[in-house]
């Protein structure tokens, strides 16, 4: 498949009956440098890593073990020596446009990631306050039962019932 710049676009994919997929941006460049980025959106909560790849002069493979400095929305984020960096458990708030940069090679294109909502619980939001209260009535329960075996086993000894053990 040979790919050109005016490839650049969104996509999707629709069925016969006229169902539309999510759609995703295509970016196509010709730069020495390009971030690799999550295409769908990532969900609250989740780990994403972006990839600053470079393609080597010589060779024109791809590499993604040189330092780069990574930006969102045109400010620099941090350095990262590997190449590569890692978002811990993103928030809606990480969403952006994301680019990364090589010293004397270059900068990538923008990538947008969007950062969508956790799916809902199926649980209502009553179900474990009310898990808590039915779990502590139990244990209520319970302890008064324990109590109450053991004030008529005390009762016993007081009133001049004996036992008698046998070892075997």
């Amino acid at each position: 498949m040979v790919l050109y710049l005016w490839d650049n676009g969104l996509y999707w994919c629709q069925s016969e009956s006229g169902e539309l997929s999510r759609s995703i941006d295509i970016m196509i460049s010709d730069g020495d440098v390009i971030l690799e980025s999550p295409v769908l959106p990532v969900t609250e909560g989740s780990d994403v890593t972006l990839r600053c790849w470079s393609k080597d002069k010589t060779t024109g493979k791809p590499s993604s073990d040189l330092p780069a400095d990574f930006y969102k929305d045109g400010s620099l984020i941090r350095t990262e020596s590997t190449g590569q960096m890692t978002i811990h458990s993103v928030y809606k708030s990480d969403g952006g446009f994301y680019k990364c940069n090589i010293s004397d090679l270059g900068e990538s294109p923008e990538s947008w990631m969007d950062v969508r909502d956790p799916p809902a619980s199926s649980l209502p939001p009553y179900f474990y306050p009310l898990l808590w209260a039915g779990v502590s009535m139990i244990l209520l329960i319970l302890g008064l039962y324990i109590w109450k075996k053991c004030r008529v086993h005390s009762q016993s000894f007081r009133t001049g019932h004996r036992q008698t053990f046998i070892w075997l």
